[in-house]
């Protein structure tokens, strides 16, 4: 059974956390890099674009890294979660 407020009463104790605490910092900065990307990219641009102020490229990022990673760590995942229920049986 899973309760409605539940999912309010882990958002007010969100901020409380150890795990939100010890890696604050570096969630910060991440988050801060792609906001200052989405900003240059969605306002900075089509305003110079507009302007003709000056002639920019639009940051992007090849796809192939991020195929990558994501098969290798679901792999891993699979892994993980195979030998934690094998402990329990």
């Amino acid at each position: 059974y899973r309760s409605s407020d539940t999912f309010f009463c882990n958002l007010r104790s969100f901020f409380a956390s150890r795990m939100l605490r010890s890696i604050w910092k570096e969630t910060a900065f991440s988050l801060s890099i792609a906001a200052l990307l989405c900003l240059y990219n969605n306002v900075i641009i089509p305003f110079a674009a507009r302007r003709g102020l000056f002639h920019a490229c639009i940051f992007h990022l090849p796809m192939l890294p991020w195929t990558i990673t994501s098969s290798f760590l679901s792999l891993l995942l699979v892994f993980r979660t195979n030998a934690s229920y094998q402990r329990w049986s």
